[in-house]
């Protein structure tokens, strides 16, 4: 039995990477939205303002709140 999952798992293993290699330099590493998402937590942490976290003088509104 122990046999019958091992060659279950290489065959997950190499069908995964089959699926894997051919797209992994289509996509862009960081996309426009993750700066944002730092900037906030870096105010957050900065000024302790949790719930409603300011940068430039202005709000940074989330939906949800608590969502950083």
């Amino acid at each position: 039995m122990n046999i019958k999952y091992n060659k279950a798992l290489w065959l997950i293993i190499i069908l995964a990477i089959v699926m894997m290699i051919p797209f992994l330099g289509l996509t862009d590493f960081n996309t426009k939205g993750e700066p944002r998402e730092a900037v906030v937590a870096y105010t957050m942490l900065e000024h302790g303002n949790w719930i409603l976290p300011i940068n430039n003088g202005g709000d940074i509104p989330y939906k949800p709140p608590f969502f950083h």
